[in-house]
């Protein structure tokens, strides 16, 4: 997990990035996929109350390798807001 922090006081995380790495058969890697996505948008009420307050972006890492990120997917957003 990383944060971005403000740039004046008082310092306050302004985004959160989270990742997961994870190692594994390569037959589990859409069942890894589903249950991370679903802990993400539908399970986790940490991630959905900070949701609120911030972005929060994430990755999965899996066998070394990213499978999954809506890191840039949700900057795309911000900015079509704007």
């Amino acid at each position: 997990m990383s944060g971005e922090l403000s740039k004046q006081a008082p310092m306050e995380y302004v985004a959160i990035h989270v990742v997961y790495e994870i190692k594994g058969n390569e037959e589990y890697k859409e069942a890894v996929l589903k249950a991370v996505t679903d802990s993400q948008e539908k399970i986790c009420g940490v991630s959905s109350m900070l949701k609120k307050a911030l972005p929060v972006t994430w990755e999965i890492i899996f066998n070394k390798h990213c499978i999954f990120s809506n890191k840039e997917s949700l900057q795309l957003e911000e900015s079509n807001a704007i």
